[in-house]
């Protein structure tokens, strides 16, 4: 196993989370096809998939479904560094937060 490779899939993660926070998907796209070349462990073998389907409903303006996606990063990072960006994107997703600031 290459380690450099797989420090470079971790950071595509973490880009491709922060990317989806602010919902920029096609930030988020390029995170997930990095991780696809990249990763060498199973742990990381579903993120890219699910991180396409954020996307997708990022890209479609569909805060539930990204959201429901967020749900299954979580699942999968389970006790892992990233919950925090896990937390906070489906936090960024709630229909109050999609919706823009209370006023």
């Amino acid at each position: 196993m290459d380690g450099q490779r797989q420090r470079e899939v971790v950071s595509a993660l973490e880009r491709a989370l922060r990317a989806a926070v602010v919902g920029n998907f096609e930030l988020v796209r390029r995170g997930a096809d990095s991780i696809r070349e990249l990763n060498q462990l199973a742990l990381y073998a579903e993120l890219p998939d699910v991180l396409d389907f954020v996307a997708d409903r990022l890209a479609a303006k569909d805060h539930i479904g990204a959201q429901e996606a967020a749900l299954k990063l979580h699942a999968l990072l389970d006790g892992g560094p990233f919950l925090p960006l896990v937390d906070e994107l489906i936090a960024s997703l709630s229909p109050k937060q999609a919706d823009g600031p209370e006023v």
